[in-house]
């Protein structure tokens, strides 16, 4: 057996992560619990071919659990990447797992729990991950080509 463990999923930043208005001025927070903690991340588009690089070469893998990740960025980086690529300014919210689940929506305590695992820093390999794909897309690769999905911010 081969165990194959993913990062957390750019497109969550197209949904349930996306930038919200502030209410105080003329920016946008970006709501993710994890401090200063850098989150490992992938676009779901790029598991595939390094799932398939894997089935290519069983015996290198047999009994191994494999980290993918594109790149580790604190939520500021992801911010940072957000307003270059968007134009907008984006902050993080600096918000806590704990805050964060009493936000009250669907999937807030799991989105909070799902932080709290991150926090671990759960080992995930960006070097072999970019081996086992070379076309593996960065954030602001992926942000670049979805900036259709933040019209009307």
């Amino acid at each position: 057996m081969t165990s194959v463990r993913v990062a957390a999923y750019f497109e969550n930043f197209l949904a349930a992560w996306r930038p919200v208005k502030a209410s105080d001025g003329d920016y946008y927070t970006l709501a993710v619990p994890m401090g200063d903690v850098p989150m490992d991340g992938i676009s779901v588009a790029d598991i595939g071919a390094a799932v398939s690089s894997i089935f290519n070469s069983p015996e290198e893998f047999l009994g191994k659990a494999v980290g993918l990740s594109a790149e580790a960025l604190t939520i500021q980086q992801y911010a940072d990447v957000l307003s270059k690529v968007l134009g907008k300014k984006v902050r993080d919210a600096k918000i806590t797992p704990e805050a964060f689940e009493k936000l009250g929506f669907p999937a807030a305590k799991e989105i909070a729990n799902m932080c709290r695992f991150y926090h671990m820093k759960p080992d995930r390999d960006v070097k072999l991950t970019h081996q086992l794909n070379p076309k593996v897309k960065s954030f602001s690769q992926f942000i670049s080509e979805n900036q259709g999905a933040f019209k009307g911010m």
